[in-house]
Parts: C-alpha cells; sequence; structure tokens
C-alpha cells in the first residue's frame, strides 16, 4: 500500500504484490516464526511454500527380522 502522507503516517489502498501457497502448520499458526523474509535491498522475497507434488510419506518398519521369521 502506497504511502500517502508521510508527516501522519496515511496508507492508501492496499495492494496485492502476488499470490503464494503458503501453509501453517504447528507453531508456525502460532507466529513463533515467520513463513517468510525479506531481502535486505527489499527487492526479493523469501517464501516456505509446501512442494506442488509432495512426497508420500515413509514408512518405518521396527523389528523387521520377526515378520519374516512368520
Amino acid at each position: 500500500m502506497p504511502i500517502v502522507n508521510r508527516a501522519t503516517l496515511q496508507t492508501g489502498a492496499h495492494l496485492a504484490l502476488f499470490r503464494a501457497r503458503i501453509v501453517f502448520q504447528g507453531s508456525q499458526g502460532l507466529g513463533l516464526f515467520t513463513l517468510y523474509d525479506v531481502a535486505a535491498d527489499g527487492q526479493r522475497f523469501l517464501l516456505s511454500v509446501p512442494p506442488e507434488d509432495p512426497s508420500p510419506p515413509i514408512m518405518v518398519v521396527f523389528n523387521w527380522p520377526t515378520a519374516l521369521a512368520r
């Protein structure tokens, strides 16, 4: 949103810069840390977004030798 009057800090209408898929999970939704950062020069953003096609979950099998003996 543009600054209309710097002396009294009046702002103009909101302006969307871009669209992003941001998913809030766990402590992220509590605001304990942000899901984005701005470059020091103010020209770029770094966003934490989920992948388009997430990998399948990893399955860990404990005590698998016992299962083989059956």
